[in-house]
């Protein structure tokens, strides 16, 4: 969930000064909804980085910075996977690889960001014991 949140300034900021990010995700909206409210983006890409974070989080066995640049990877490939390539294909626009860089790197930076902050929340979130760490450090059967 952090890690589709960290996304939220940076799609803010780039579209501010012009550039075209969430178009997919309004796109998959307004087929289902009809509409793409701000409201429903938000749950949208919200369910979205969660599904797209599970298999992250139950493969991550690196440490430190390999982690970090792990997750820089996972988000990068999961934009060139859906983003560049099955999303296009599915409603019929060009590929990401057809468009060229400048018309690709806003949404592949949010996406970087995504496996960064993913990477960084989940070596946290390793690094945290469990009730059940901490039991056995005690004695505590």
């Amino acid at each position: 969930m952090w890690a589709g949140a960290a996304m939220v300034p940076f799609g803010i900021a780039l579209r501010a000064l012009g550039h075209q990010v969430n178009i997919y995700g309004e796109l998959v909206l307004r087929s289902v909804l009809g509409s793409a409210p701000m409201v429903a983006q938000l749950v949208f890409h919200g369910l979205v980085s969660i599904s797209l974070a599970i298999p992250f989080v139950a493969f991550a066995r690196w440490r430190g910075g390999a982690r970090l640049a792990a997750g820089a990877l996972y988000g990068g490939s999961s934009w060139a996977v859906l983003n560049a390539t099955l999303l296009p294909l599915w409603f019929g626009r060009p590929t990401g690889w057809s468009l060229g860089f400048a018309a690709i790197w806003p949404s592949l930076v949010v996406h970087l960001v995504y496996g960064v902050v993913l990477a960084a929340v989940t070596s946290r979130v390793a690094r945290t014991p469990t009730l059940g760490r901490e039991s056995r450090h005690l004695g505590v059967p």
